[in-house]
Order: C-alpha cells, then sequence, then structure tokens
C-alpha cells in the first residue's frame, strides 16, 4: 500500500528507504490532527517490512516541518466525547516509533513547533537545517496547555530534565544553532542537504545501533532546586502540569508518564484559559491574514 491518497501524509520506497512526507491537502503549513496522527500509523505499519531498512519523515511544503496544532481541531477536541482516546492514540503512535524496528529519522527544516515536534521527538534522529527560518519548541504553554504528544516524556530523556523544563516552561522557540547546541537536534545540514543528512544518519543508526534507551526511569532529580532559578512561567496551571507530568514520568516510567501527560492535557484543555487563549489565538491569525 502507497499512501498516494492520504489527506496529510504519503510514503513510499526508495533505494531501500522508507521515505515518508508529512504534505497537509489544501494547506500552506503542515498541522497535527487526529487524521495526522492515523495517517502516519498506516505509514509505519507500510513501511515495516524486509525490503525497508530505516524511514526518513519529511515535509512536503516549502515553509517547513510542522507548525503545530491544528487549532480549529484542538479547540474542538475539548468537547469530543473521544477527547482521551485521540489522546492515547497519538501516545500509541509515539511508542510504535520508539519501538520501531528499523531508525527513524526526522529531516527538519522551517518550522517544528508543537506536536509537530514532538513527532520528531519520537524518532531516533533529527536533522536541522541550517537556516535562518528553522524554529524549533513546545511553546503548548503559551496556550495555557502542555505538551500532549509525548513531549513531558520524551523532551527529557533527550536533553535532561532540567533543560526540559526551562524550554517547556517558557515556551521557547530555538533556532537551529540553539536547538543542536542543547541536543535538540542531532546534526545541521544545508537546507540543500537536508533529506541527504538524514538519509546518513539513518545508515549510521543502522550501522551503530538504534534500540531506544528512553523507555526507563531517569535517575532522581530535585525538582524544586531545577525550579529555583526559573522566571514564573506563562501560565500557573500548565506549568504545575508539566512539571508534575516530567516528574512522575521520570519516577514511575514512560507508560505512567503518558498517562499523567494524557490527565493534565485533557483537563486543561477543557479550562476556560486554555479555551480563551485558543479563540484569541485563531482571532490574530485571521485578521493577520486578512491585512
Amino acid at each position: 500500500m502507497i499512501g498516494s491518497s492520504s489527506v496529510a501524509v504519503r510514503w513510499r520506497v526508495q533505494d531501500g528507504l522508507g521515505l515518508i512526507t508529512f504534505d497537509l491537502s489544501g494547506s500552506k503549513v503542515n498541522l497535527i490532527s487526529s487524521t495526522v496522527w492515523k495517517e502516519l500509523a498506516e505509514a509505519l505499519d507500510d513501511l515495516d517490512r524486509p525490503d525497508v531498512r530505516g524511514v526518513i519523515l519529511s515535509s512536503g511544503k516549502a515553509n517547513g516541518f510542522c507548525a503545530g496544532a491544528d487549532m480549529r481541531w484542538l479547540a474542538g477536541l475539548a468537547a469530543d466525547p473521544g477527547c482521551r482516546e485521540t489522546i492515547e492514540y497519538a501516545h500509541g503512535v509515539v511508542g510504535r516509533m520508539l519501538g520501531y524496528r528499523r531508525p527513524i529519522v526526522a529531516a527538519l527544516d522551517g518550522a517544528a513547533l508543537g506536536g509537530g515536534f514532538e513527532v520528531a521527538l519520537a524518532c531516533h534522529g533529527r536533522v536541522g537545517a541550517d537556516a535562518e527560518n528553522t524554529r524549533i519548541g513546545l511553546p503548548e504553554i503559551t496556550l495555557g496547555l502542555i505538551p500532549g504528544g509525548g513531549g513531558t516524556q520524551l523532551l527529557p530523556r533527550i536533553v535532561g530534565p532540567s533543560t526540559a523544563l526551562t524550554l517547556m516552561l517558557s515556551g521557547r522557540i530555538l533556532g537551529a544553532g540553539d536547538a543542536y547546541e542543547l541536543g535538540l537536534l542531532d546534526d545541521l545540514a544545508p537546507p540543500t542537504r537536508l533529506v541527504e543528512a538524514a538519509r546518513d544518519l539513518v545508515v549510521e543508526l543502522t550501522e551503530t545501533g538504534w534500540t531506544d534507551k528512553r523507555l526507563g526511569v531517569l535517575p532522581p532529580s530535585d525538582y524544586d532546586l531545577l525550579l529555583a532559578g526559573l522566571p514564573p512561567a506563562n501560565s500557573a496551571a500548565a506549568a504545575e502540569a508539566i512539571v508534575d507530568s516530567v516528574r512522575i514520568g521520570a519516577e514511575a516510567g514512560f507508560e505512567v508518564g503518558f498517562r499523567m501527560e494524557a490527565d493534565w492535557f485533557e483537563k486543561l484543555l477543557g479550562s476556560d484559559e486554555a479555551q480563551s487563549r485558543l479563540e484569541q489565538f485563531m482571532a490574530e491569525r485571521m485578521s493577520a491574514k486578512g491585512k
């Protein structure tokens, strides 16, 4: 099966590599929704076969990898009876990626934000475009939310709890150089060589091994000390949820951390604060488009 009739994700096999392209139909930018998670799962299932030795995930858009969640979809998800099921499904796809039998590498250019960057965090490697327009981060706290696609569990296991909390509590968006220095990216490449560099990393991981070591618990941390030097967060409720999810996941493991993240995300998404911020965000976007 080849995803030629898909809405957001298409895939094919070339020279022994599975190439997954994120290219949302009818949109100038890629946005995360339940459709994306489902089609990504279909692509992973189809590419899990003997003639595929690795997978590259990239964008078909000229302006970036993924700008984050589809805000209309996200705002409506709170009232959807299937909200919790949707969150858990996304977590299931992340778990599938982490335990995939072939290395998966994300090639990131332009914006890789929010849920889009969470997809990249679930990959075994990340290569970023060494360009001014590369923007990477988890800014969900600015909407009164927490990362809901596994970010509270993935990021601490890649860069450590201290750096992860600093980034998620501030909602800071990083350029390519800073993201690489902090360990969010494994390599940088000129935009014209981005997919080629991702291929190189797939080959390297195939030769050296890619078994994911992020699924266990993390060494103990003094969270009061980690938080002591940080400025006040943009949202007190979301900040509490981020810290709680990181701490519980670090101590009890990935599965428990996922459940904690899902609990908090569902609760915050239905809050007056988050709904108000989502409405404001969408109104500002509509106003900007009208100018």
